[in-house]
């Protein structure tokens, strides 16, 4: 696919950590040529311990086979190598920003700032499922199933 085949393309900015902003064209991932199954599936097989890895790995393959970047000398480079990946997201922070813009573009299955909402209902919720997480192990920890100390038999109350 060349970058003139982009199907609706969106340019957006994205900085670095060098920072360097780098400009990308994101094209609209068509149906049945992948906008399904990222619309559908990226997310779950990105969830930690219960996604998968190789299989997210494919879905963000996808959209960037539908993205260009665009070069220092005007030249629109679709990212559809590894080559052409490693050349114009040279880093994490790049490539996960670059990646959330291009969930957005998806629109079939995510709307605009979803992502967003998402992780916010997210970091609002997870204090409790840590502490929920925690406490669950320390009863597991402690053994319950053992056998009430001895100190635990003599203690007295105090009067008040």
């Amino acid at each position: 696919m060349s970058a003139s085949m982009l199907v609706n393309p969106t340019e957006v900015s994205i900085t670095g950590d060098d920072g360097i902003s780098r400009k990308f064209l994101i094209g609209t991932i068509p149906y049945f040529n992948g906008g399904r199954e990222v619309g559908t599936q990226f997310l779950i097989t990105a969830t930690p311990k219960v996604g998968n890895y190789d299989e997210n790995q494919k879905l963000a393959e996808i959209m960037l086979a539908h993205t260009a970047a665009i070069a220092e000398d005007g030249r629109e480079v679709v990212l559809n190598t590894r080559d052409a990946v490693a050349n114009f997201v040279p880093d994490f922070k790049t490539g996960i920003e670059l990646e959330a813009a291009m969930l957005e573009k998806v629109k079939g299955f995510f709307v605009p700032s979803s992502i967003q909402k998402y992780l916010e209902e997210w970091k609002r919720n997870l204090p409790l499922l840590l502490s929920k997480a925690l406490t669950a192990l320390q009863a597991v920890s402690s053994g319950n199933d053992s056998q009430p100390s001895e100190n635990s038999k003599n203690t007295t109350r105090s009067k008040k």
